[in-house]
């Protein structure tokens, strides 16, 4: 019996025409694994990749961060609300880039304490994709703001870059939810933010006592990237 689904995908990983299945499980036996479809409702499953059972996994994608055509796998690991509520150098943000031999390597992090979800989207509409990340479990002594990332894309080719940013205004809620779209109608992406005020977690009763009496249940965050800028 496998341990509990934390979220899955359906896409081509292989490119041969099929549609697999991949699903990211946790909670002790953390691993993302893929059914290959074989046809005539025939799967042949395949770890592709597997960490320690304190990694925490919360949250997985698929896309193409190269622009080789294979799918890549964008990763979040920060579930802190177990056994030890402590901050962990090794929560955050991966992008592991898939061969042309189906193998999958780590070619990127970003440490993120309590690293939750990660979108990748084109947000400067500049033809490749950033990320969007939130965490349950940041910093909430030092870095509260930390609690949502937006990670602009500066890489080339297999060499992945990134520009952080934040904004002070991300730590007036406790981001627990995240999804993108255009919620102005304007032609890019927004992303919205949904806040839950509630336990687990160690916040200051200070930062509590915002996010429930002051807080917003929601945010959305408007993309005012200049298109004439990638023209």
């Amino acid at each position: 019996m496998l341990p509990i689904k934390t979220s899955y995908k359906i896409a081509d990983i292989n490119q041969d025409g099929f549609s697999d299945v991949t699903i990211l499980v946790a909670q002790g036996d953390e691993r993302i694994i893929t059914w290959y479809n074989q046809g005539d409702r025939q799967y042949q499953p395949r770890t592709l990749l597997r960490f320690p059972p304190v990694h925490g996994s919360s949250y997985f994608e698929l896309a193409d961060f190269n622009g080789d055509s294979l799918l890549n796998i964008l990763y979040a690991n920060g579930d802190n609300a177990d056994y030890s509520p402590v901050l962990k150098p090794y929560h955050g943000i991966r992008i592991f880039l898939q061969s042309a031999e189906g193998i999958f390597q780590e070619s990127y992090f970003q440490a993120m304490p309590g690293a939750s979800k990660a979108m990748a989207r084109d947000f400067d509409q500049d033809g490749d994709l950033d990320i969007a990340a939130i965490s349950f479990f940041p910093d909430f002594v030092e870095t509260p703001e930390r609690g949502f990332l937006y990670l602009e894309n500066q890489s080339s080719g297999n060499s992945a870059n990134f520009l952080v940013k934040t904004f002070p205004e991300a730590a007036n809620g406790h981001w627990l939810t995240m999804d993108a779209g255009d919620t102005d109608q304007d032609g890019d992406l927004d992303i919205i933010l949904g806040s839950f005020a509630l336990p687990p977690s160690r916040a200051p009763k200070k930062l509590s006592a915002l996010w429930t009496k002051e807080g917003p249940n929601y945010m959305i965050l408007e993309n005012t990237t200049d298109k004439t800028n990638h023209e």
